[in-house]
């Protein structure tokens, strides 16, 4: 009889699935029947949500973890329907884990998950922590965001030093139009005074055109 057992357990897909994924360091779980129970899960995804593999097995996922239940269900049961793979990139996830909050980001993949006569009854979802690179990038996009106001500051800066600049010429220009003309018009009075009595007058005043 034990040897019976024995070859039905080496026969049975879930013992194998089981076996499976015991060592894969990505987070996963069978979830079977109209209530989602957890009917295979790995450590790896019970220390993501912050309990032991034995704690969670055979009970609905959103008795486990009650507050992912709005953003995960109809996904869940989507593709328990439709039988077609769903995914999700950097999702955001909450945990608690002994009264602490903890915070990521999650790869997600759903697909139907098929019994001995292929018939759909349930869901198996991978859970592939990126936080660590969601936040590398963040803060990188956080960066270049930042040094790119700097250069528009700067760049701002300068247009209006140049328009600042531009207005001193004018009015500098514009200034010093007056005055010019003036010696013009001296200079001539002057010269028609003088006429060629005064050849070193002469001079100077060639010497100031």
């Amino acid at each position: 009889m034990e040897k019976l057992n024995s070859i039905k357990t080496l026969n049975d897909p879930e013992d194998q699935i089981r076996k499976l994924i015991d060592n894969i360091s990505s987070g996963i779980v069978v979830l079977k029947g109209e209530s989602l129970k957890i009917a295979i899960a790995n450590d790896a995804y019970a220390k993501l949500i912050g309990h032991n593999t034995e704690d969670i097995i055979n009970k609905p996922l959103f008795d486990v973890i009650p507050k992912a239940e709005p953003l995960f269900r109809h996904i869940i049961e989507n593709v328990k329907i439709s039988g077609k793979s769903d995914y999700q990139n950097d999702h955001p996830y909450c945990v608690y884990k002994k009264s602490i909050k903890t915070e990521g980001y999650l790869d997600l993949a759903y697909h139907p998950y098929k019994d001995a006569s292929g018939k759909i009854s349930g869901v198996i979802v991978l859970c592939h922590d990126v936080t660590q690179q969601v936040r590398t990038r963040k803060n990188s996009e956080h960066i270049a965001a930042m040094r790119s106001r700097q250069l528009d500051t700067a760049h701002q800066e300068l247009l209006r030093y140049n328009n600042e600049l531009e207005q001193l010429a004018y009015i500098t220009s514009h200034d010093f139009q007056e005055p010019a003309r003036k010696i013009t018009v001296f200079i001539d009075l002057l010269e028609r005074s003088l006429g060629n009595s005064n050849e070193q007058c002469r001079t100077y005043i060639d010497k100031i055109k």
